[in-house]
């Protein structure tokens, strides 16, 4: 319900119809709608990082891993906003579990960012250099047009960060 209306239009009795329950069933198991989209919110994310997770060792290098974990964090999530544009607001960060969500991605990130032999970041660490990551993909997410378009932008981004222009200093 929340993927295709977002949290604002999603109703208590949207929910409890889609679950096949009614409405006074879905308040005892949740006091309101806040509680059941964290439980969604936080469902979708360990979803998606079991999935980057275990995709992970079929991509050799530090650019691959990067790419595979912050195209599949993001790109069809994206494409679903795009064909839904009410679950626009389901990004907001004043939702405390959207923030969760991206801070375990970032943790996630960091934790491959580490893993990297070449993991010289300018004197920067890589929980900051995961934030970056993070969050300039989410601002991707307001100028992209395309599902396309948002994997390029990931690309050109991870590319910037794991294959630096040298100046012949």
């Amino acid at each position: 319900m929340f993927g295709r209306y977002g949290f604002a239009r999603t109703t208590m009795g949207d929910i409890a119809q889609a679950a096949g329950v009614s409405r006074p069933s879905v308040y005892t198991l949740y006091p309101g709608k806040d509680e059941i989209f964290a439980a969604v919110a936080d469902a979708f994310t360990n979803s998606k990082l079991a999935l980057i997770r275990a995709g992970l060792d079929g991509h050799p290098t530090l650019h691959d891993k990067l790419l595979f974990a912050c195209t599949t964090w993001s790109v069809d999530a994206f494409e679903n906003m795009l064909a839904n544009p009410d679950a626009r607001d389901l990004m907001n960060l004043a939702f405390p579990s959207i923030r969760a969500s991206y801070a375990r991605f970032g943790q996630l990130l960091a934790e491959i960012l580490r893993e990297s032999a070449d993991a010289q970041w300018a004197g920067q660490s890589v929980d900051e250099l995961a934030r970056v990551i993070v969050f300039s993909i989410r601002g991707f997410k307001d100028t992209a047009q395309t599902g396309a378009e948002m994997a390029k932008l990931i690309e050109i981004l991870i590319s910037a960060i794991t294959c630096p222009i040298t100046t012949g200093r």
